[in-house]
């Protein structure tokens, strides 16, 4: 397992518990971590929707509970 995709799976649980289920069973269980680039953790959404939602609406607690499990990490590319 990549590294990415370790942090991805560890902030997965704190997602769950910071976002209402439907958002979390639909758009952020659903992303697929694809690679780590400097302190970019970039993810592949399955839908325009799901990318739409994902950066306009869930941007911030997305990355705070990434920056919790990798502090280093500044940025989610989408």
């Amino acid at each position: 397992m990549e590294n990415y995709e370790i942090i991805w799976k560890n902030a997965l649980p704190e997602l769950k518990n910071s976002v209402f289920s439907m958002n979390y069973n639909i758009h952020i269980k659903n992303a697929v971590p694809i690679d780590l680039i400097d302190t970019t953790l970039v993810l592949l959404a399955t839908s325009e929707v799901q990318s739409s939602m994902l950066q306009n609406n869930l941007y911030d607690k997305i990355l705070t509970a990434v920056k919790k499990v990798e502090p280093l990490i500044t940025n989610v590319k989408i």
